[in-house]
């Protein structure tokens, strides 16, 4: 037996790969083990490849505005991100996002909720455009992945009749949705598994091994497994989109009553946006500043509103259940340990109730602010956390400011940028969110970046599409994943997938990597076509309804088991 130099586990002796992680042994025992560096490092470069944030300067920690750390809750900044995943989530069933009307006749709140709506709405029908948004909706799709080698003829050949076939259904009007997966090596299916959610049930079968058919109530097998409130309950998606603009309208309603003419400003300001490749180097443009920042007494009157509203709305705890929500909104409440639904808008309104006044206090008097900057009809700022300086408004570039979500949307140079950023120094969670491209017809070139806490990694992907020519996820093109100030796209050293029209009215999908990046595969090409021929297994149909939780795990691990063990002696012959 010999040990992997990567993963740590044992390999028995004469095998090529790791039969854990794929790493192709020899040539990482020729090359030595690649320094992986520790959390700590990478943590202290995970904003190096991205945007950086609207209010920090370029390299400079966050150590001291961790150490002005309270025990206060930043109750507006969890019940804005619970109006957003409210929000978000019609597009998650489907739906554009709810507009809240036209202006005539709306309060100021309401004007002020609106404008950030509408530009929401405007931005997600963009992704929808560029077909970015197919996994959302209705999908009937057929994919096939193969796998390629370079300088390896055998095992070259050994792929040349392998395959993965994948299958999808998801079907909102009804629903149901079916999933089918068959391994083939060498034109021999090795692994076939099924799975379906249907009329409430949730099945699955091992076609390749026997003729079982295993069927359970999907609450009961959600719940032992520990995933009912991180599942969509796609039997009630209609209900759930109607349940989704009551709550929107609903909260929307009772938030915007708390803005008055006193506590939401609007001025005339010169304005200024930072422009990434040069901090030095500012967007500027004569804007309409809306300014809400509420008092102790207006914070703590709102607070009271709410928490009876949270404790008594079940239709709210219900659309956060089925609607698989709940993680989410805990996520970005930085939570580390989850709870279910109802016992977090149980504890959620208990607190509110008890810390009402504390929490006014507190946030009137580190002045919390939510200000949005107009140029026009364009709304280029939506900027949400505490004025600490105390001087009018937030910003953390210079002076002790906080800014808890930052978005920046404007045009400078020829380039459209924008920029996506939450914060939350309590909890140390972050994310960050950059896309700046440059259009020239229906052409679009620019680069995405991505950071969160959550990763612990940077990425930037680069691009070069085009509109109306879309795969059944992304847009044709080229997409670059590799170092983020390197400008030439022929580079070798970069991963590729591009994606292309296939034939039969079908898509190609082709991933080239540099190096090895499982069982010696340095490529990956991916057809996909609409349309899914998926059968329902035979055979005896065994209900898993009281199975317990071992019981289930058992069984999915025994054909998992099945599937490793062929991929082992494929790849290690």
């Amino acid at each position: 037996m010999k040990t992997c130099p990567v993963c740590g586990n044992e390999v028995q002796d004469g095998y090529r790969f790791c039969t854990h992680c794929g790493t192709e042994l020899a040539k990482k025992e020729e090359e030595g083990v690649r320094q992986v560096p520790s959390v700590e490092e990478a943590a202290s470069t995970k904003k190096e490849a991205v945007c950086p944030a609207p209010g920090v300067e370029e390299g400079k920690a966050s150590t001291e505005k961790q150490e002005k750390k309270t025990n206060k809750v930043h109750f507006f900044i969890g019940f804005i991100a619970f109006l957003l995943v409210v929000g978000a989530s019609f597009f998650a069933f489907g739906k554009v996002f709810l507009s809240l009307g036209g202006q005539f006749g709306l309060s100021r709140g309401q004007k002020f909720l609106k404008m950030q709506t509408d530009h929401l709405q405007s931005r997600l029908k963009a992704m929808d455009d560029f077909g970015l948004l197919e996994w959302t909706k209705s999908v009937n799709y057929t994919f096939t992945f193969t796998g390629e080698v370079e300088g390896d003829e055998k095992l070259a050949g050994y792929l040349e009749d392998s395959s993965l076939i994948l299958k999808i259904k998801n079907d909102l009007g009804k629903g149901n949705r079916q999933f089918d997966m068959g391994v083939n090596l060498m034109g021999s299916e090795v692994f076939h598994f099924y799975g379906e959610e249907m009329n409430g049930k949730i099945g699955f079968a091992f076609p390749s091994a026997e003729h079982k058919l295993y069927v359970g109530e999907g609450d009961s097998v959600f719940e032992k497994l520990g995933l009912k409130d991180d599942s969509i309950n796609i039997r009630n998606t209609k209900e759930n989109q109607k349940r989704a603009k009551k709550l929107l309208l609903r909260y929307g309603a009772l938030l915007a009553k708390s803005m008055t003419k006193d506590n939401l400003t609007v001025e005339k300001e010169r304005c200024t946006l930072p422009y990434w490749e040069d901090a030095e180097d500012l967007y500027r443009y004569e804007g309409t500043v809306y300014r809400f920042e509420p008092d102790a007494d207006e914070i703590t009157a709102f607070i009271k509103k709410l928490a009876p509203l949270l404790e008594k709305d079940k239709e709210c705890r219900t659309f956060f259940r089925e609607s698989g929500l709940s993680k989410t909104l805990q996520d970005s409440l930085g939570m580390e340990v989850k709870k279910p639904t109802d016992r977090l808008f149980s504890e959620f309104a208990d607190t509110l109730r008890d810390r009402a006044e504390e929490i006014g206090e507190s946030l009137a008097k580190s002045r919390f602010q939510w200000e949005v900057t107009m140029e026009g009809k364009e709304l280029r700022s939506i900027v949400i956390g505490e004025d600490l300086d105390h001087d009018g408004k937030i910003g953390a570039r210079i002076g002790e400011d906080i800014e808890y979500f930052y978005y920046l949307n404007y045009e400078l140079a020829g380039e459209r940028v924008e920029y996506l950023g939450t914060e939350n120094p309590d909890q140390g969670t972050w994310l960050y969110l950059c896309n700046r491209y440059e259009k020239t017809g229906q052409t679009f070139k620019g680069e995405f970046q991505f950071s969160s806490d959550k990763v612990r990694v940077s990425d930037t992907i680069k691009y070069n599409v085009t509109k109306g020519k879309n795969g059944s996820f992304l847009p044709y093109g080229r997409y670059d994943l590799g170092e983020e100030d390197d400008d030439d796209d022929d580079d070798d050293d970069d991963t590729v997938l591009t994606v292309e029209e296939g034939k039969g009215n079908s898509t190609d999908y082709e991933l080239k990597t540099p190096e090895a990046f499982w069982y010696g595969l340095t490529g990956l090409k991916i057809n996909g076509k609409t349309g899914a021929d998926i059968s329902r297994p035979g055979g005896q149909v065994v209900d898993i309804t009281d199975y317990s939780l071992g019981e289930i795990r058992k069984i999915s691990e025994e054909y998992i088991d099945q599937l490793n063990k062929s991929f082992y002696s494929f790849f290690n012959r």
